[in-house]
């Protein structure tokens, strides 16, 4: 199954999440699965509007966004079907 990290913020620059996504890459770069993971950085309304229209879904679904955009994120999952029946969505409140 492919893994698909998202960076994504609603209230930090892209920019910023570039240089956490670059530093994730370096890492995966090590792992015997690096062919199994696609990291994409943007704004997360795009992002899962993006994985929608590829017909895309997943298994795990984590969400670290600001809190006030959890509710309006959660929503689009479910309107898209990004995460599967059966599926696990992680939420933190860090």
């Amino acid at each position: 199954y492919p893994l698909c990290a998202l960076a994504v913020s609603d209230e930090r620059p892209v920019s910023t999440q570039s240089t956490w996504a670059a530093m994730a890459n370096e890492n995966w770069a090590a792992s015997s699965h690096r062919g199994k993971i696609e990291s994409r950085v943007g704004e997360a309304h795009s992002l899962l509007e993006e994985l929608a229209a590829e017909g895309q879904s997943f298994d795990l679904v984590f969400l670290d966004v600001d809190k006030p955009g959890y509710k309006a994120l959660y929503e689009k999952l479910l309107q898209h079907n990004l995460l599967r029946v059966g599926g696990l969505l992680v939420v933190t409140l860090a």
